[in-house]
């Protein structure tokens, strides 16, 4: 069962995510707007979760419009999810506009996935989750983390291409892209090396 969008103008986004992470992705509404704060990819760990939110704000040299993917870090404690926003939201520029570029893919350089950002964040005063972020082509099914010798897969439940994963150990990580057979697409490595590097 599909989520609810929450207002799009309003703080609740951030307990939407909540809903995110239980029931999955909400379908993106008929119009995407500049107004909105959208959901656009989430990760669980035993303990952590991160789903990321797509905004729109002003760039502070032109004016433009300025997408960004924010990464909301949840908590479960006592079997439920709770999200600690103060000083714990991480951020960085979405590589295109959606609305004004669908299906824009050029940062994807002809590869089925690359990383965007590599952040370390914290729910509150709970431990540390370190979360990858990144794009992947339409024929990516699904996505793993591999950390010391162990593989943890999801489904890429996503729009517009995004992708997350968290991990709550130090150790390093790397990220495989699969298909819809299960075939291997790519492995990012670790350390972490954007698109085009």
């Amino acid at each position: 069962m599909a989520g609810k969008l929450s207002d799009p103008g309003s703080g609740s986004f951030l307990l939407s995510g909540i809903d995110v992470i239980e029931n999955g992705l909400p379908p993106l509404p008929d119009a995407v707007t500049y107004e909105m704060k959208l959901p656009i990819s989430y990760w669980t760990a035993p303990k952590s979760a991160v789903v990321v939110f797509l905004r729109f704000g002003r760039h502070p040299a032109d004016g433009g419009i300025q997408p960004v993917a924010m990464e909301v870090p949840y908590h479960r404690e006592n079997g439920k999810w709770t999200v600690w926003a103060s000083g714990s939201v991480g951020g960085s520029g979405f590589p295109f506009d959606p609305v004004a570029q669908p299906g824009f893919t050029a940062d994807l350089d002809g590869k089925p996935i690359v990383y965007g950002s590599l952040s370390t964040i914290r729910a509150g005063d709970k431990p540390a989750a370190w979360v990858a972020t990144g794009r992947a082509s339409c024929s990516v099914a699904s996505i793993a983390v591999v950390q010391a010798g162990v593989e943890y897969r999801r489904m890429l439940d996503s729009h517009f291409g995004s992708w997350v994963v968290c991990a709550e150990a130090p150790e390093p990580f790397e990220v495989v892209a699969f298909d819809g057979s299960g075939q291997t697409l790519a492995r990012l490595p670790h350390p972490f090396r954007r698109a085009g590097e």
